[in-house]
């Protein structure tokens, strides 16, 4: 095992749950492997990864989410594309673009890269493919080499991450910028966002480790800014070494963790997991209320899939299909049934126990409801 940015060597740092595909859903109760989804960290650089691969075309190739669904993106986009605007663009690429949302705001050339089959019936020029360094070559030939390029939590899905970042080089204008946006490693940890660790998340960002990563390709992390996206996230800006950019400042304080605080976030983080784990252990049977893939990841991890009768979602894409063999169903069946429910959608808990007054009682929240509100938070996937 090495490390996905630096090949240095890594090391188990949250022994996690085996998982499924936890966002592949059928027609049938299908249940499918099981396969390790434990956190490992970089002893050289301090990059946090998965070492466990699921095929790419198994995981994106049939994609259930829309952007344009939720309300709380679509807004977080708005702002983000004014704040992109300052770079002038003239033709924008996005990797990973889904259904369009945020190039549509820029209103300038724009096209899409991106495998599912939300991006193919998506109204804005795509290539219905996955990006690497020949589909970069492709779209230098075919349309020129954009200024800007965009990668949303998208960044984080890739293996082989040089490949993704040698594209990025050969397409990207001279006076270009890449603008990435990742989940940030240490809200992660210091949050407890269990419900993120799945098989799509191969990497868990922080800012140390990406500014070498980038260095060895030519290219040079100029800018960060964190929000509070996904529960907290960082933006970085990219752009050739030797770019007109001089925003450096940002290196000085924006992060200050060493690999040995990061090994004893983690002893904490994996302290209360087993916290929760000891306080549903005496559930029987249930109800798991959040079909999306962080609800099914929070079931896998609390060990509570063995438990759960059923799932309801509010999502009617998800309903009357099946999540590793259990019925995704209506919330209106949790009236015909007088089973506990437990709230695996951790990140909406007030607002599911806010909708369903007459079951409250029977409501399990995984986590203090306390602790669930994130103001500003933009949640999705």
């Amino acid at each position: 095992m090495s490390c996905r940015l630096c090949n240095g060597p890594v090391e188990l740092v949250a022994p996690m749950s085996a998982l499924p595909p936890v966002d592949s859903f059928f027609k049938n109760p299908v249940v499918l492997e099981r396969i390790p989804a434990d956190l490992y960290l970089c002893s050289d650089c301090g990059h946090v990864q998965l070492q466990d691969v699921i095929s790419p075309e198994m995981l994106f190739r049939d994609y259930l989410f829309h952007t344009s669904d939720n309300p709380e993106l679509v807004a977080h986009f708005e702002h983000y594309a004014l704040d992109l605007k300052r770079f002038n663009p003239r033709f924008v690429v996005e990797i990973g673009s889904n259904d369009g949302t945020l190039l549509k705001m820029l209103n300038t050339r724009i096209l899409g890269v991106d495998p599912s089959s939300v991006a193919r019936e998506s109204a804005i020029p795509v290539i219905n493919d996955f990006f690497t360094n020949d589909v970069a070559q492709k779209i230098v030939r075919e349309h020129g080499k954009p200024n800007l390029i965009i990668a949303n939590h998208v960044f984080a899905h890739a293996d082989d991450i040089s490949e993704i970042v040698m594209g990025i080089k050969n397409l990207l204008a001279r006076d270009g910028v890449f603008v990435f946006e990742a989940a940030y490693l240490h809200d992660l940890l210091d949050n407890g966002y269990y419900d993120t660790v799945y098989h799509e998340h191969l990497s868990y960002h922080s800012v140390d480790p990406l500014i070498p990563f980038f260095e060895r390709h030519g290219l040079e992390l100029f800018s960060v800014q964190h929000n509070l996206c996904k529960g907290g996230s960082i933006r970085g800006f990219v752009q050739h070494t030797s770019g007109a950019r001089n925003q450096k400042w940002y290196l000085m304080n924006f992060e200050k963790q060493t690999i040995a605080d990061t090994r004893r976030k983690f002893l904490q983080f994996n302290t209360r997991l087993q916290h929760i784990r000891d306080s549903v252990s005496g559930i029987g049977r249930a109800i798991g209320y959040g079909a999306s893939a962080s609800g099914m990841s929070m079931m896998f991890h609390t060990l509570l899939r063995d438990k759960i009768e059923f799932l309801v979602d509010d999502d009617p894409r998800r309903q009357g299909l099946f999540g590793d063999g259990l019925k995704v169903k209506n919330p209106e069946a949790l009236y015909a049934s007088d089973l506990p429910i437990v709230i695996l959608a951790t990140r909406y808990t007030q607002q599911i126990m806010d909708k369903h007054p007459a079951s409250r009682s029977r409501f399990v929240p995984l986590v203090p409801v306390m602790n669930i509100e994130r103001d500003g938070a933009c949640w999705y996937g």
